[in-house]
């Protein structure tokens, strides 16, 4: 309100909340928090299913875990701000630009997760399933993910 700063850089409180006003009043306001929220429910889940993958083949091989482990390792500490010149240098404005955004910020703390609930579990849990037969997809989908999860929840 001083006009010390461009109204186009910092506009007048007065402005931002005639905006909001009018946003809520026409509908615009939910439609775009409608779009936001699909977007990152979708971001998500597609980054919680690689980094399940990620974490799964780091906990699972010892090239796996000083390659893939590793890199999660450094890029989780990234802030997902840090990935959008990225995404916008190879996918212009686009959908796929945001979702890759939320994608990155989620899939290293999963991996992460992941790698450390899988090591976690105790070893009689992995025998105790490959007494009563279970090995491969069944023994990871039903005893390792599901003793791990305490520490997906946490990621």
């Amino acid at each position: 309100m001083s006009g010390r700063w461009s109204p186009v850089l910092l506009p007048p409180p007065t402005d931002v909340a005639a905006y909001l006003v009018s946003a809520v009043k026409d509908g615009s306001l939910l439609d775009a928090s409608i779009v936001t929220l699909e977007r990152l429910l979708i971001g998500y889940a597609i980054g919680v299913a690689i980094g399940l993958l990620f974490g799964l083949m780091t906990s699972r091989s010892r090239f796996f875990h000083d390659t893939i482990g590793l890199l999660a390792l450094g890029l989780q500490t990234l802030p997902s701000v840090c990935w959008i010149p990225l995404a916008l240098l190879w996918f212009g404005q686009t959908e796929s630009a945001m979702l890759f955004v939320v994608i990155m910020g989620t899939m290293w703390s999963v991996a992460i997760a992941t790698d450390t609930g899988a090591r976690s579990i105790p070893p009689i849990y992995a025998r105790a399933a490959r007494t009563m037969g279970s090995e491969g997809f069944d023994k990871w989908s039903r005893v390792v993910l599901p003793a791990s999860l305490p520490f997906l929840v946490s990621a």
